[in-house]
């Protein structure tokens, strides 16, 4: 009692001090990350200090979300009245010792307030993160209530923009270190904890990861006193846990000014000397890399640590440090296939514990962070006497030399165990570079002016990769190609003009067909990769309209695998550029089908903007530059913004635009050929590269359909309509369905009259005239008679779902044929016309995005577009989307249809489950009424799946709380009676509920904790209309009909 005594005072405390700060300490920085401490103090902006004194944040959210949702939202003082209120009682549940269900619930209400993309303010995050901390580590605490406080933990402090470690929260080690004790050191623990016992090790071990950047780098000292004794290589497994522990727990952040003691290179030395002392390791070498990459890193910011061509590192320091990546890599030397001795680490011991997920943290991350945290233009020092030649021995000489070493081992040729380390270590590394170099230039990252990468840096890093890339993205390996795919993206965007000409120089042979198939797959894959660098790269954009073009031989029916990367290279394609043709002088008139401004021709010729006359230049020019890629040598550099003026790089990008017509009509034909050759759907397994190739070409459509000029959609849209009314390709039924719902969405009204009449009678006629639907089907086989139907029928579906309003200037048509399709059809052909229903109610009830587009309409109005637009990034706070909200109209057409079939569904099973009277019989030989059952059943379900965002649940008089009671005098009447909050029957342990299971008490006694916070959503409907009475009478039918048809 004594024990719960002081944990309530504890809490005491930290509620009392938690909304002041961190004790008023006003010292700079020492955040992780080298930067996001303090810039926006720094810089001097006062919206951003503000931002961050009340909610900690130093990174702005990018989409501000409330400006774009279609309907009012709450008012941020409700919000933070809301998370006060949820505050209050967890408190209060906590200093109560009320842990479950009280803190347990408060704690899920706050994590499901943040996942809306609200913000605590910084004190509240300070306030709580100190709570769980002390909480998750609480002795006492139920094993499964622990794990979801430390849960809570890592949430708080996952991000780091909001808390500024050292400066806004400090938190003690010990109770950590004790947890973790019990584990590694139990002949030390001076109890035997039987909680502890119980915790989850891997738990205890993901909270350091987090807590550790909130460490007091003045408690270095203290932790040395404390692990250090137990470090003995007579006993090795104490020196595994004391590396363990160090790992874990010792603060890598930057120390206060004036400390000579806990700067870095004071102890150092002798963490080098305990590296020494244990030989052949891979364990040791992994934990001390991660402490040294980690030093790196956070102390990078700082101008207290000395900084030189090393780091924070000397030139010994480093080449042992390098000594040891060369063995983590495991390559082969001779006759040795490993520089390790498996003996070595299996003395670890209890050490095990203490080790981090190696799938989750692989050394080549520690590695790559300590080269590129230690890289700066210290490396690039001018020669001396001494050191007569440029290149300084540094950091990156060291990694220039590693690189040149071990280049042969990047060969196709030449893989093995070490083939996935080392694409591994260059994909990290170019990553770390990437993040760096952006934060840098942003301002992210607060960094002494002498220590910023700069151009030089840049470039020797791209050029020190850039030969073994070029390798590796030809690896026999899938998981090396992928690694060295994205390196080459990231080396391409930092240096464009070093990677592009190489890359296009050993793809152009290859998408060609003059080597190797498998280089052509590698090659279209890096194609898709550095899509974008091309389309925003001046010069190297015009290469981009002939590459399309050689990838349409990729879309084969008979190399799926090809097919699959060609669609996600043009997918990729289509998301950067508009498919316009740009030498055509544009004006907008407004379209009678849309409403909306669309560019057209001035006249009806042709008119070339420069003297090019279509794509004659840019054949041309494409072909010289093939040309003189065939006759560079490897190390070929191309800069086209000094060898093109800005007029003639945008007249050749002007003519390679004007084969788009035909690039488009070849596209579309080499994927109806495609359709009609896969096999039956029935047929493929999952995950196999045809169920692949169909799931890719709905992504591939959406991007090309939307980046279309008005002229090229037409010319696509006929097609399409062409090949939709005279082909039934029943094995490609859903991905054709899938294309046409992408069609639609560009231009719903243009789309729909042109495509709703042909489908509408097509399915009249199948009914009509060749009896499809009109026998009963057995299994999941559709018969060749109702192919065409259920062909059509799932086109349907798909064209008027997602699509606006423009569906109501067919719905007398719609509604017409939906009954007319349920009069006359049977078996299977019915699910598909009920999800026709479902999909057209969904259409006409739910908010979504209309905006499809890849430019907004204002661009098109002024000039329309530009070789401006290639590869432009909207301002995502200036975005204007497109909403699609149910409108009266719309509502009520979706009522009336629900109404329909809704109670169609219901009068069929009011008849069906009838003794007496009943239309079909149950004989127990024919299927008539378990047909008639389950298609009535199937018709209701998506009937009220469509309709269920006008139902209001939690409005108790159009939902009350009711069971379901047979009379006494007769079994099968059934009467509704209210269950009274008091008055509940005792029913036995089968009512149950979950909360009750999971020992969350019963629902009347915890009815006060269970408050709820209620916010905007957009509800269409007017609470109390006569429309809103009519759903939620037909809903409450519905249910009392099913619990009906469940106890017949």
């Amino acid at each position: 009692m004594a024990a719960n005594g002081a944990h309530h005072d504890r809490i005491t405390e930290l509620h009392a001090g938690g909304h002041s700060g961190s004790g008023g300490s006003n010292e700079a920085s020492r955040a992780t990350s080298p930067g996001p401490a303090a810039s926006g103090i720094d810089r001097g902006d006062a919206d951003l200090s503000v931002d961050i004194a009340r909610l900690g944040r130093t990174r702005p959210r990018i989409f501000p979300y409330e400006k774009y949702l279609p309907y009012e939202t709450e008012t941020r003082e409700q919000r933070e009245a809301d998370v006060n209120e949820m505050i209050k009682n967890l408190y209060v549940a906590v200093a109560s010792g009320d842990f479950v269900p009280g803190a347990v619930h408060w704690t899920k209400e706050i994590r499901g307030w943040m996942s809306l993309k609200f913000d605590l303010t910084k004190n509240q995050r300070i306030a709580l993160v100190k709570l769980y901390y002390e909480l998750c580590l609480a002795p006492g605490l139920e094993y499964a209530v622990a794990e979801r406080f430390a849960s809570m933990f890592m949430v708080l402090t996952k991000r780091k923009h909001y808390l500024r470690p050292g400066v806004d929260l400090v938190l003690d080690w010990r109770p950590l270190y004790k947890e973790l004790k019990v584990f590694v050191l139990p002949s030390e623990s001076s109890t035997q904890n039987t909680y502890s016992s119980k915790r989850n090790v891997r738990t205890l071990t993901k909270l350091c990861t987090f807590a550790q950047l909130f460490f007091d780098p003045r408690e270095i000292p203290a932790m040395l006193d404390e692990f250090l004794p137990y470090y003995s290589m007579s006993f090795s497994e104490h020196a595994f846990v004391v590396l363990g522990l160090l790992n874990l727990l010792l603060p890598t952040s930057a120390p206060p000014d004036g400390e000579e003691k806990l700067q870095p290179q004071y102890y150092l030395p002798t963490f080098f000397h305990l590296w020494a002392t244990v030989n052949r390791s891979m364990m040791v070498d992994m934990r001390f890399l991660d402490i040294f990459s980690r030093q790196a890193r956070d102390c990078l910011g700082s101008e207290v640590v000395p900084f030189g061509p090393y780091g924070l590192f000397s030139e010994e320091q480093s080449s042992l440090i390098y000594t040891a990546v060369l063995r983590l890599l495991e390559i082969p030397v001779g006759q040795a296939t490993t520089p390790y001795s498996g003996s070595v680490d299996l003395g670890a011991g209890t050490a095990l514990f203490l080790e981090r997920d190696p799938r989750k943290h692989p050394v080549s991350d520690s590695i790559a962070r300590w080269i590129v945290m230690s890289l700066s233009p210290h490396c690039l020092s001018p020669a001396t006497e001494s050191n007569p030649n440029n290149k300084s021995r540094s950091v990156l000489h060291q990694l220039e030399a590693l690189i040149q070493g071990i280049e042969t081992f990047f060969h196709p040729s030449n893989s093995g165990s070490w083939t996935k380390p080392l694409s591994q270590l260059i994909y990290y590394l170019s990553d770390f570079f990437v993040m760096r170099w952006n934060r840098e230039q942003s301002g992210e990252y607060v960094v002494p002016e002498d220590r910023k990468l700069n151009e030089e840096v840049r470039r020797r890093f791209v050029l020190c990769l850039r030969d073994v890339v070029f390798m590796g993205i030809y690896a026999k390996s899938g998981t090396a190609m992928n690694y060295s795919l994205s390196t080459l993206q990231s080396l391409a965007y930092l240096e464009p003009t070093l990677i592009l000409p190489g890359a296009l120089q050993r793809i152009y042979p290859a998408m060609q067909g003059l080597v190797e198939v498998h280089r052509t797959v590698s090659s279209i894959r890096a194609l898709q990769m550095l899509s974008r660098i091309i389309a925003t790269t001046k010069g190297f954009r015009c290469h981009l309209t002939t590459l399309l073009g050689l990838a349409l031989p990729g879309i084969d029916a008979n190399d799926l695998d090809k097919t699959m990367h060609s669609l996600a290279f043009i997918q990729s394609v289509c998301y950067n550029i508009p498919l316009h043709d740009l030498s055509k002088t544009p004006r907008l008139e407004t379209s009678e089908l849309n409403g909306d401004y669309e560019m057209i021709d001035d006249d009806s010729s042709v008119r070339p903007s420069s003297d090019s006359a279509g794509t004659a230049l840019a054949v041309e020019w494409i072909t010289s530059q093939v040309a003189r890629f065939e006759t560079e040598g490897p190390g070929i550099e191309i800069d086209y913004s000094a060898e093109l003026t800005p007029e003639d790089e945008e007249t050749i990008l002007k003519s390679s635009t004007a084969g788009f017509a035909e690039f488009v009509i070849s596209f579309l034909g080499r994927v109806f050929t495609l359709l009609q050759n896969l096999p039956d759907a029935a047929r493929v397994k999952s995950g196999s590269p045809e169920e692949n190739v169909v799931n890719t070409l709905p992504a591939a459509f959406s991007p090309l359909l939307a980046s279309l000029s008005p002229e090229l959609y037409d010319i696509a849209l006929e097609h399409v309509a062409k090949f939709v009314s005279n082909h039934v390709v029943h094995q490609a039924r859903d991905a054709m369905a899938f294309i046409v719902n992408a069609l639609v969405k560009i231009s719903p009204r243009k789309a729909l009259h042109r495509l709703l009449p042909d489908l509408m009678t097509s399915i009249r006629t199948e009914i009509s005239e060749n009896g499809a639907g009109s026998t009963r089907t057995t299994g999941s086989e559709i018969l060749p008679r109702d192919r065409a139907l259920v062909w059509n029928v799932s086109l349907l579906s798909m064209c008027v779902v997602h699509v606006g309003r423009d569906v109501l200037d067919f719905q007398e048509e719609l509604f017409d044929l939906a009954n007319f399709m349920q009069d006359n059809c049977r078996g299977i052909p019915l699910v598909h016309v009920s999800n026709f229903v479902h999909h057209l109610l969904l259409n006409l009830t739910v908010t979504y995005t209309m905006d499809y587009r890849l430019f907004e309409k204002q661009d098109m109005r002024h000039g329309g577009l530009t070789p401006d637009c290639w590869g432009k990034v909207p301002d995502p706070a200036e975005l204007n989307i497109n909403w699609h909200v149910p409108s009266h109209e719309e509502i009520d057409f979706a009522v009336k249809v629900f109404e329909a079939q809704a109670g169609r569904a219901l009068k069929a099973l009011g008849e069906l489950i009838k003794d007496d009277g009943s239309v079909i019989k149950r004989d127990g030989v024919g299927k008539d009424w378990s047909d008639e059952m389950s298609r009535n059943l199937v018709l209701l379900r998506l009937t009220i799946s469509g309709c269920s965002r006008l139902f209001r649940s939690e409005d108790g008089t159009v939902s009350p709380e009711y069971t379901m009671v047979e009379k006494e005098s007769s079994g099968e009447e059934m009467e509704v009676e209210r269950a009274g909050r008091t008055g509940k029957k005792d029913t036995g342990a089968d009512d149950e509920t979950e909360d009750d299971l999971l020992g969350l008490g019963p629902q009347e006694e915890d009815e006060k904790v269970k408050r709820t916070f209620h916010y905007p959503t957009g509800y269409p409907l007017e609470i109390g209309s006569p429309q809103y009475e009519t759903v939620h009478n037909l809903r409450k039918r519905a249910g009392e009909m099913l619990h009906r048809v469940h106890s017949f």
